[in-house]
């Protein structure tokens, strides 16, 4: 003879039962997220060139690992500047070396990798309608130009110092229209149809449809190099310098450059992210691989 049940039993185990999943949706993200999604976030500087494939590496990171990256962007002397204040953040990716120098020289940094190279070019409008072909076109007539400040974007810097070398700076000064704070507003100028003509890094530009490339002798020797530095302002070394492998790794981080209009990228290492909950600073350690 079976055993029966009393339906009221029935009305509450299924009454129980839902309660559970409800719990579940409601709280179980919290319950079973990474517990590095609990902790602070990774601080970048992060130049304003080098925007497009560190928001898909950021992404990439937060997804394997649940530790969320806050990117900070704008021109490099200005993150700079913002480092030295308030002696804060745990990585700097700058678009040129010299302000890994210039940090260095504070005593803030503890650790650099090398990343990609880039030059400068001449960005015009798709089609280049003002038929912008050589140095003497552009300062010719009554072509408009746009250029970062010299004294905030690296851009803008090192092409002040190429072309003081050259003899060509006060020449291109006078024909400069305006000056923009970084990169990426002088080939949005462009784009824009606010200028003709706008002096940029190479991936800043074959990445924007609206815009065509101009190569031009007189920049080619304009070229910066690109280091991401782990800062020992960081009260997170271990995660910054996990991060800051996983940026400049072979099969994780570099690819995203290459995709986002960076030709020049360095060969990089492999990384493989392994679970280690034994360690509270994150969820996880790196496994190498030179092969």
């Amino acid at each position: 003879m079976g055993i029966r049940i009393h339906p009221a039993w029935w009305f509450f185990g299924l009454t129980g039962l839902v309660l559970v999943a409800l719990t579940l949706m409601v709280f179980g993200p919290q319950w079973f997220a990474p517990k590095s999604a609990n902790v602070d976030p990774l601080v970048v500087y992060c130049a304003a060139s080098q925007r497009v494939p560190m928001e898909a590496i950021a992404k990439d990171y937060e997804r394997e690992t649940g530790r969320h990256i806050e990117l900070r962007f704008g021109a490099s002397e200005a993150l700079l500047a913002s480092i030295r204040t308030t002696k804060q953040g745990d990585l700097f990716l700058p678009a040129d070396d010299s302000y890994i120098e210039m940090a260095r020289r504070d005593d803030l940094i503890a650790e650099t990798i090398p990343v990609a190279r880039m030059t400068a070019v001449l960005a015009v409008r798709a089609g280049n309608p003002k038929k912008i072909a050589s140095w003497g076109d552009l300062l010719k007539g009554s072509t408009t130009l746009a250029q970062a400040e010299p004294d905030a974007a690296a851009i803008g810097k090192l092409t002040r110092e190429g072309l003081t070398k050259l003899g060509l700076w006060d020449a291109v000064l006078k024909k400069t229209t305006v000056k923009l704070g970084t990169v990426t507003e002088v080939a949005n100028a462009v784009a824009l149809g606010s200028v003709d003509a706008g002096i940029v890094w190479d991936v800043v530009a074959r990445i924007n449809s609206k815009l065509a490339m101009v190569s031009l002798p007189e920049l080619d020797g304009i070229r910066a190099r690109v280091q991401l530095a782990v800062l020992k302002t960081s009260r997170q070394s271990p995660a910054a310098n996990q991060f800051a492998r996983f940026v400049t790794s072979r099969d994780k981080g570099l690819p995203r450059f290459r995709e986002n209009g960076f030709v020049d990228v360095e060969t990089g290492d492999s990384v493989t992210l392994m679970p280690d909950l034994g360690r509270r600073h994150d969820d996880f350690v790196l496994g190498w691989n030179n092969q």
